[in-house]
């Protein structure tokens, strides 16, 4: 018997950690860092100051300014042997902006101010659909909402979809 017939473990079975190496890979995470990032730098560059943004949801709106990068639903073509995938999904986000008081004039500043962000968020993609090369490819796709009254102030909630394609 030659010493490549010699095996530790039966034929057609793979070692248990073996199974682990071949998990499904993303781009997801490196995404929703990179457009944080890239939505802080254009809310400073529009002169939109005083908005936090979260890469995970967050329940209590009761912060100020805030964005919300949410959930992602993905597909994934299959892999070919040695070869690229495309990836594509959508990622979901909220956008808070309360403004103190309860008259429909606060309402409208609560909105315009939602609909300001919303903007800086579009010209982030506008001017970079690769997300400093995270991506192949992101667009915003649609976005809408209303200022609602919360405790004494009203709210501009704005929620939005931004679609992405990836290639890993």
């Amino acid at each position: 018997m030659c010493s490549s017939d010699l095996r530790s473990e039966p034929v057609g079975e793979r070692p248990p950690d073996e199974d682990a190496r071949h998990m499904s890979t993303s781009t997801v995470p490196t995404l929703r860092a990179a457009l944080a990032s890239a939505i802080a730098t254009q809310l400073t560059a529009d002169g939109t100051t005083g908005v936090t943004i979260h890469k995970y949801k967050k329940v209590d709106p009761g912060v100020g300014d805030l964005i919300i990068l949410g959930r992602a639903d993905a597909t994934q073509e299959h892999e070919t042997y040695g070869g690229s995938r495309d990836e594509r999904y959508t990622l979901g986000g909220k956008i808070y902006a309360p403004i103190s008081g309860g008259s429909d004039v606060e309402a409208a500043e609560a909105e315009t101010r939602a609909y300001l962000i919303l903007a800086s968020i579009e010209n982030t993609l506008r001017d970079d659909p690769t997300v400093s090369a995270s991506v192949f490819h992101a667009e915003l796709v649609t976005y809408g909402g209303e200022a609602e009254i919360y405790e004494a102030q009203y709210v501009g909630e704005l929620e939005f979809a931004v679609e992405v394609t990836a290639i890993i």
